[in-house]
């Protein structure tokens, strides 16, 4: 179903070629961050997204490996056999992470879609 705005008079009016283009790039960033700033000829800002979310997910990977002895502790339901305050503390410093991961990737979908405008 092809995307079309409605006007005041209700007409409905197809996108142009520059919002199917944008929205193409939007597309692309969903799937591989910095995908659409490189395809708009923004290689420095591609690079900092793509780098970006990449470095977030191998810190995100390391945490999550870190943590699964703890997890595997907890889902036994035997005691921790570390420092249960640190295993609470990784665990939400791997929240906060993530959020801000989340919140870089729609960061790079917006500009990708925002172009150079």
């Amino acid at each position: 179903m092809p995307i079309a705005s409605v006007s005041f008079s209700g007409k409905r009016q197809q996108p142009s070629a520059s919002e199917k283009s944008d929205i193409g790039k939007a597309i692309a960033s969903v799937f591989f961050p910095g995908l659409g700033q490189f395809a708009d000829k923004r290689n420095k800002d591609g690079l900092k997204f793509s780098t970006g979310c990449a470095g977030i997910s191998l810190i995100i990977t390391m945490m999550i490996a870190s943590l699964k002895e703890n997890f595997v502790d907890l889902m036994t339901n035997r005691r921790l056999t570390k420092n249960p305050k640190t295993a609470i503390a990784k665990l939400i410093l791997l929240g906060a992470t993530s959020i801000t991961g989340v919140a870089l990737w729609f960061s790079n979908v917006s500009d990708a879609y925002k172009g150079k405008k």
